[in-house]
């Protein structure tokens, strides 16, 4: 028979695993973002050092005994990244538990009190890995792609990681303000020419997909070691990048009707994936720097159950502790205006 510490140390627990891994893959950018997590040991922030400056501590010379340079360059950033905390519920009303009959209908409560819960921090969660870490409730919300991929202006959240980029543009070879190195890379689809971290980039000046445009972007966010890992987008881009495929690429026709269809795209060996929560006419350059990174502890853990003094039921919260950080955003980036 089940009792509230049966429901509390078995039942409970069981959804919420099932619920961890149902929002593994509720969403496209959620399932790529579970394959880096890193988790924070603890403390109230996490931290980042940073260091893109220059110095004259490397240079050739022409051997021998000639004196070399050796100087301490006390150029170190530290961008920093706040806790932000989330969480979701399940009320259970004692008259339920008492109207089931067995214990397979108290489960079947459960069930259906958990679907709602993973329903609503899904769509939680999914908009917010999109956004900008503006404050929501009084409290940060996740910094997101729109938070980390901004150039020459700080998000709606504020300074992606504390370090603000208002008045800072241009390319490592010619830039100008105090943080040019910490841009992502912005463009408009149709904007032409436009200046990154790598240099002027042109796109071309079309709204429709091209292949100058997709080029341009993954080339704009391929720095030294760094490429790409996939393209994240709307159904406008992703629909667009097929459109090209179908004009660019010759194809047999299949038996089945409509079976020429690509069930799996990629733009220069890299997967290009829709998102249901991504911007419209968006896509975002992503690669392995960007990490979800929980607190140790603190990741989908399920808290004691509570009872309201002023009713019969007992609830059951479920708390996660998290943010997503970046340390080189030079390398994403963002096109959007995309229209197909």
């Amino acid at each position: 028979m089940l009792t509230p510490d049966t429901i509390t140390t078995e039942i409970i627990p069981n959804y919420t695993r099932k619920l961890i891994d149902d929002i593994t893959v509720a969403t496209s950018l959620w399932e790529y973002m579970f394959d880096t997590i890193e988790e924070v040991d603890g403390g109230s922030q996490i931290i980042e050092q940073i260091n893109y400056q220059y110095s004259t501590n490397a240079d050739n010379y022409p051997g021998g005994v000639a004196p070399l340079n050796a100087d301490f360059v006390n150029a170190a950033t530290q961008a920093t990244f706040a806790p932000c905390y989330y969480w979701y519920s399940v009320m259970i009303p004692d008259t339920l538990k008492l109207l089931a009959r067995g214990d397979g209908e108290v489960i079947n409560i459960f069930s259906g009190q958990f679907a709602t819960a993973l329903t609503s921090i899904t769509k939680v969660l999914g908009t917010d890995v999109w956004g900008a870490g503006a404050t929501r409730n009084g409290a940060p919300t996740l910094s997101g792609i729109q938070a980390a991929a901004t150039s020459g202006a700080d998000p709606s959240g504020g300074a992606f990681g504390g370090i603000s980029r208002v008045g800072s543009s241009g390319s490592f070879n010619n830039n100008s303000g105090n943080a040019a190195f910490w841009n992502a890379n912005v463009f408009a689809i149709n904007g032409g020419a436009q200046t990154c971290w790598k240099g002027t980039i042109n796109t071309g000046n079309s709204t429709t997909t091209t292949f100058q445009a997709l080029m341009a972007f993954v080339a704009a966010n391929t720095v030294g070691q760094y490429r790409p890992s996939c393209l994240m987008g709307d159904t406008a881009a992703w629909l667009g990048l097929q459109n090209l495929l179908f004009q660019t690429v010759r194809q047999a026709p299949l038996v089945v009707e409509g079976g020429a269809g690509y069930p799996e795209v990629s733009f220069a060996g890299i997967p290009c994936i829709q998102d249901d929560y991504a911007p419209q006419g968006t896509w975002a350059a992503l690669n392995g720097l960007y990490k979800l990174r929980p607190w140790k502890n603190g990741f989908f853990v399920q808290m004691e159950p509570v009872r309201p003094y002023n009713a019969l039921a007992t609830i059951y919260y479920g708390l996660i502790v998290m943010n997503m950080v970046h340390t080189r955003p030079n390398t994403i980036g963002i096109m959007n205006g995309i229209t197909g």
